[in-house]
């Protein structure tokens, strides 16, 4: 799916131990994100960062990303990553697709 510049991107995350397929709370995870455009990549931390709250207990997350409709440079793919430690250790790839100017 594409976003507009502009729009709020909501992401969903869970969390499962595989060999019951159950969802479970992760003792610790994070979202880096690798913004278009050669930007900084940075790290979102749960408990931390706003743009990661828990949506359902247990294991149910989700990243919100705004996209900033007053510049250009957040028109492309963005790349995150989701890891978590301990209890519910995962790695996840993902990204999704920012088109450019909205339009008026």
């Amino acid at each position: 799916m594409a976003y507009t510049i502009g729009d709020v991107v909501l992401t969903a995350v869970e969390f499962r131990i595989k060999s019951t397929n159950a969802l479970v709370d992760p003792t610790a995870w994070q979202v880096e994100v690798q913004p278009p455009g050669g930007q900084v990549k940075f790290t979102l931390v749960f408990g931390v960062d706003g743009a990661l709250t828990q949506v359902s207990s247990p294991g149910e997350f989700q990243y919100r990303q705004t996209t900033d409709r007053d510049t250009s440079a957040d028109a492309g793919r963005w790349d995150y990553w989701v890891t978590s430690t301990g209890t519910g250790q995962a790695s996840r790839p993902g990204h999704f697709i920012v088109d450019g100017a909205p339009i008026p």
